[in-house]
């Protein structure tokens, strides 16, 4: 089986995108040398980059954790801090909001709609068929286009969000 190959210490440097001072740094803190230079020529080491890389992710995996959970940390206030400045420009409600809304408007059909028959009622005795249905028509369409004009007592934005 064939020896895995080497990198020299620039190599190593440019992939790692450090200088090469950072390679005798972690060298003095354990980073794996494949094959040694001569005395005082650090430049001329050869390393196995996958022990190098092996190394890297065991000796630094904490401050990557913590890095990634900063930037976790970072995305959820950035969209934390977006959905409040969207309920602040009424662009976002809270649903607890909208619920009161939707239920008020399906409050105000519902009475409006079972408020016909006695309304109707009087109006259709005593007429012909066609116009009982008729008048059943034009009564309905009214209910239903004052109803699609409705616009609800409150808007849906939250007051308890705005800050005084």
């Amino acid at each position: 089986m064939n020896p895995e190959p080497t990198i020299s210490t620039n190599h190593l440097a440019a992939l790692f995108g450090v200088q090469r001072g950072t390679i005798q740094k972690w060298i003095d803190k354990g980073l794996p040398i494949a094959l040694r230079a001569t005395q005082g020529d650090h430049a001329g080491h050869q390393f196995n980059l996958s022990a190098c890389v092996e190394w890297f992710f065991r000796v630094n995996f904490e401050r990557l954790e913590l890095d990634r959970a900063r930037a976790r940390l970072a995305n959820e206030q950035a969209d934390k801090t977006r959905m409040e400045n969207d309920v602040r420009s009424q662009d976002l409600a809270e649903i607890a909001v909208i619920e009161g809304v939707l239920a008020e408007i399906v409050g105000h059909a519902r009475r409006k709609l079972l408020a016909l028959p006695r309304k109707i009622a009087p109006a259709l005795e005593g007429l012909a068929a066609r116009e009982r249905e008729a008048v059943l028509d034009d009564r309905i369409r009214g209910a239903l286009e004052e109803l699609s004009a409705y616009r609800p007592r409150r808007a849906p934005t939250s007051e308890r969000r705005r800050a005084p």
